[in-house]
């Protein structure tokens, strides 16, 4: 798998680390969905986000954002956030912001 951008240090908010410890369909969902944001798959992004984010991963100063809900399970809906300067990237629950 090739990344369309750097993404910097990866982290996960602890309550997104708790939930992956304990359900492995949760596990694999978390991953499912940072391989589709790697290659610029973003999701259940609205519109807007999903503009802004082509055009941070095209060059602009800007942090890139994603949402991906778990088919069945829309509780665990997360977000994936790189910060415009590609230090990190964050899984987190949109509760968790």
């Amino acid at each position: 798998m090739s990344k369309r951008f750097n993404i910097g240090a990866l982290t996960a908010t602890a309550g997104v680390h708790e939930v992956m410890s304990n359900n492995q369909a949760f596990k694999e969902f978390v991953n499912r969905s940072l391989e589709r944001y790697f290659v610029g798959d973003w999701g259940d992004t609205d519109e807007e986000d999903v503009e802004q984010n082509d055009e941070a991963v095209d060059g602009a100063d800007q942090r890139i954002f994603a949402v991906y809900k778990m088919e069945g399970h829309l509780d665990n809906t997360i977000w994936i956030i790189t910060e415009h300067d590609r230090s990190s990237t964050t899984i987190l629950f949109p509760h968790e912001y």
